[in-house]
């Protein structure tokens, strides 16, 4: 093993302040083979599991854990020409569409010896040096800052990143003493779990209210949904309705970007990439100023926005007043019958409608016409008061959990910094 050339000292410490030590990958490193297979040779059972490396850029945070996670198996029929796992293994993904995702690494975790698994295509397998590393720390030590810097400045490519093994192995790994690794594992494996707890809850309330729409607004050809409140059983049937007749709808338009007199200003004007997860919108990255009054009529609050080119069928509620772009149509509904946020549940739920209307092009279209011409079923509005406040309830309680796990996530990120000793 080489000799350690330099000492880095964190912010924080648990144990002892003992400098870290550098070793280049390579050295604390085994590089072991992996296999090629694509996605065309998985199977939902089998004999050997199989690492994909999408699923650590997205199904997998920092660990697979074989007695948690699902884990896809290749099939018997496929020959093995790769190194098995080992628990305690790192495995890199060596390709990925942004920076975020360089050197995306996952600790292997949990794995007996009577399961056998193998790294997949696109995934860069490691076997650490077991005098170097304390359980579970491997996997933090590769997301942190100092590493995720030389990931990056060693990635080549334009479009997709790649990583290469022989420029790995020149990587700067910085490694305290082990009694101060598992201090850092402890700590961040308890707020991971902590994480995770709050993922779940978040992930059974938006199931809960996925199976709750289901049953609240009618199937396709019926007239009546499944369930309804007991103070409209005997209600009828729900009534086919156009979206003009739900009250005015507006087209957005687009601001000279050459008039610097219509932008930076008071109003929000709203375009599809403003138009996340949410429901409300109270802010959008472009203000416009009151000058574009004269050339375009202002929304009211609460009306409803959804687009309708490119991303059809995004939408939400304006919550201040303000504009939106040509690729939204806004509707202002008669407030005296249509209430704005069981349009926008309606209009979530019978998304496929306006996809399924939209004009198939390099772009999809749907036009104002058309768009104005499509029926949704509806009921009265205090049946429509009730759906949308019951809903309405559900949305809250899973903001507040996707609040709660930012506010972890932020946390631990502040924590890392802490830990980790950041200079190169």
């Amino acid at each position: 093993m080489a000799e350690e050339s330099k000492e880095y000292m964190p912010k924080l410490w648990f144990k002892s302040s003992q400098p870290w030590r550098a070793y280049p990958l390579g050295d604390i490193f085994e590089f072991k083979k992996n296999a090629t297979n694509s996605r065309e040779d998985l199977s939902a059972s089998g004999n050997i599991h199989y690492i994909h490396y999408g699923d650590i850029h997205t199904k997998y945070h920092g660990f697979v854990d074989f007695t948690k996670n699902v884990i896809p198996f290749l099939k018997d029929n496929v020959s093995v020409k790769s190194d098995f796992i080992c628990d305690g293994d790192i495995i890199i993904a060596d390709a990925s569409e942004d920076e975020e995702g360089i050197g995306k690494a996952i600790e292997v975790k949990n794995l007996s010896k009577e399961n056998k698994a193998i790294s997949g295509l696109h995934t860069i397998l490691l076997r650490p040096h077991k005098r170097i590393f304390s359980p579970f720390f491997a996997s933090y030590l590769f997301s942190s800052v100092h590493t995720k810097k030389q990931f990056i400045k060693i990635a080549t490519g334009i479009k997709v990143y790649s990583l290469a093994k022989s420029a790995l192995k020149n990587v700067e790994l910085v490694v305290p003493t082990i009694a101060e690794q598992q201090k850092i594992a402890d700590c961040l494996s308890s707020l991971d779990e902590l994480i995770q707890a709050h993922e779940q809850k978040r992930d059974a309330l938006m199931e809960h209210k996925k199976g709750l729409m289901q049953r609240l607004f009618p199937a396709e050809g019926e007239t009546t949904p499944r369930w309804r409140f007991p103070e409209f059983r005997n209600g009828g049937d729900w009534v086919e309705t156009q979206i003009k007749q739900l009250g005015k709808i507006i087209t957005g338009k687009t601001p000279s970007t050459n008039n610097p007199a219509f932008w930076e200003g008071e109003y929000i004007w709203v375009t599809p990439t403003d138009m996340d997860s949410h429901k409300n919108i109270y802010f959008s990255e472009r203000t416009i100023t009151g000058e574009w009054l004269k050339e375009s009529s202002i929304l009211p609050e609460n009306s409803v926005l959804i687009t309708c080119i490119a991303s059809i069928g995004k939408n939400c509620i304006l919550k201040k007043k303000g504009f939106c772009n040509q690729q939204i149509n806004a509707i202002i509904p008669d407030f005296e019958k249509y209430n704005s946020d069981f349009i926008y549940y309606i209009f979530d739920i019978k998304k496929y409608i306006l996809i399924n209307n939209s004009g198939i092009s390099a772009t999809r279209i749907l036009s104002k016409s058309k768009f104005e011409e499509l029926m949704f079923p509806f009921p009265t509005l205090p049946e429509q008061q009730k759906i949308a406040d019951c809903l309405s309830s559900l949305d809250s309680s899973i903001e507040a959990q996707e609040a709660k796990i930012a506010s972890l996530r932020e946390h631990k990120q502040g924590l890392m910094q802490r830990l980790f000793p950041q200079s190169l």
